[in-house]
């Protein structure tokens, strides 16, 4: 087992980190420029969380987080979210992804779990009997999506603590690994973007990226924030972004 291999699987329990540890200083680097105001939200028409982005290929291998499921509030009107970790999506159209469902069908509230390499559609979880995996608000997740010392050889895994089920797969993708996120979307459906549900506060934790075969903790700051905007309103936003590592932050939506 190489030292990649041996911190992934560490990383499907505990982030491969020693409390304490110290950020990438690269990767501060990367999204801390000169011309960048520390102030300012980015603002997405549907997204909202913190993303890290660089203009290396290949700077990202790897991205993990942990939350718990939100509760969305069922309407008459459909409304799709969804809450996730990925690589690639903030600056170019590839992305590899995965995490948890929480929509608005028919007046009833959906909930589900999934992965995603774009330009495919979600894949849903499923158990060995092809049942989808049971997913409820409120269940702690883990995520995490990296890439292994093959070429072109990425492995995606989330657990349901709450649940007790754990899924792993491995997949061939090839972006450029310029960005890393966790967000809390929109979901597109049906080809145009969902009105966002309405979502109790969700909160990322222990956030890390791998690069160079190695695990880091995140050195996030304001500049990395992305808020949601639909028809010209504010309706999810990033708060509460620690400083120390590893780092957590919250969204929450905006009534």
């Amino acid at each position: 087992m190489n030292r990649f291999t041996a911190a992934l699987a560490s990383a499907m329990t505990a982030v491969a980190l020693a409390p304490g540890a110290a950020a990438s200083t690269h990767l501060t680097r990367a999204v801390s420029g000169p011309a960048v105001d520390r102030s300012a939200l980015s603002v997405s028409h549907n997204w909202s969380g913190e993303q890290l982005t660089s203009r290396s290929p290949g700077t990202f291998q790897g991205v993990y987080g942990t939350w718990h499921v939100p509760r969305v509030r069922a309407t008459v009107r459909d409304k799709y979210s969804s809450t996730w970790v990925g690589v690639d999506g903030s600056n170019n159209r590839h992305l590899i992804q995965t995490g948890t469902e929480g929509d608005s069908v028919h007046g009833r509230t959906v909930y589900y779990a999934w992965w995603e390499i774009l330009p495919r559609t979600e894949t849903l979880i499923r158990y060995t009997n092809g049942q989808p995996v049971q997913v409820r608000p409120g269940d702690a997740i883990k995520a995490t999506v990296v890439k292994t010392s093959r070429p072109n050889v990425w492995k995606i895994s989330l657990v349901d603590s709450t649940e007790g089920w754990r899924f792993q797969t491995t997949r061939r993708y090839s972006g450029p690994g310029t960005s890393a996120e966790w967000i809390q979307e929109a979901t597109t459906h049906s080809g145009a973007v969902s009105p966002v549900p309405a979502f109790t506060p969700v909160t990322f934790a222990r956030l890390a990226v791998a690069e160079s075969g190695r695990w880091y903790w995140t050195a996030l700051t304001k500049a990395n924030a992305v808020a949601l905007v639909q028809h010209r309103r504010l309706k999810a936003f990033p708060a509460r972004l620690t400083s120390g590592t590893p780092q957590r932050f919250t969204v929450y939506y905006k009534r």
